[in-house]
């Protein structure tokens, strides 16, 4: 496969079988996106992923049985990452360190365990993300003020997150254009528009859907 360098495209998706990649890897030169999902026995990524320095999207989807995070992690010029339902992955992904992505501008995680994010545990998020998706985060509690950091959000989606219950005292960006909370009972309390103690706190926003 690594010999395919013209190709910029990989999808690979419900292969039950799928245990590992080519030690060779992917192509490197012009491979831009990778899509890998419904792969339950895939044990990791492809080998030397941080050089596919095309790669601009990549998706992992409910490859529940990855264990390995690629030991010099993601490419740094990717623009669009979403992991859904691979939790093992979740907890190396944060301490490799997402600020490292530079040029993210969308963000989708689904299906994780830990918290996310926190100060506590040293995640930082990319200032460039326009886009964050948190998603079945079943042990999350609060948003800490890294989220006050991303100065060119622009939509932020919350969803099934059963005991979160409040952001940053000090508020979301100002940036933001669109807040969407779904399955946030807690949350939904404290910042719904007729009666939320803390509507006054997002009510600047535009665009707001709470539910």
């Amino acid at each position: 496969m690594h010999q395919l360098n013209h190709l910029q495209k990989i999808e690979i998706s419900n292969c039950s079988s799928l245990v590992s990649f080519p030690d060779e890897g992917l192509p490197s030169t012009n491979l831009t996106e990778l899509r890998i999902w419904g792969c339950e026995k895939l044990k990791g990524l492809p080998n030397c992923m941080h050089n596919l320095t095309s790669l601009r999207e990549l998706r992992i989807l409910n490859c529940r049985g990855m264990e390995t995070f690629p030991e010099n992690g993601f490419p740094i010029n990717l623009t669009s990452l979403a992991i859904v339902d691979t939790p093992k992955i979740c907890e190396p992904l944060f301490q490799w360190g997402l600020h490292k992505l530079s040029s993210l501008t969308y963000l989708y995680i689904e299906g994780c365990l830990v918290s996310f994010p926190a100060e506590e545990r040293g995640i930082i998020l990319p200032t460039s993300l326009t886009i964050l998706t948190i998603r079945e985060f079943p042990n999350l509690v609060g948003l800490s003020s890294v989220i006050q950091s991303l100065n060119s959000l622009e939509e932020l989606n919350l969803e099934n997150c059963p005991k979160l219950k409040s952001f940053p005292k000090k508020g979301l960006p100002l940036s933001l254009l669109r807040l969407r909370i779904y399955g946030c009972p807690l949350l939904k309390q404290n910042y719904k528009e007729h009666g939320g103690r803390y509507w006054p706190m997002i009510a600047y926003i535009p665009d707001i859907d709470i539910d």
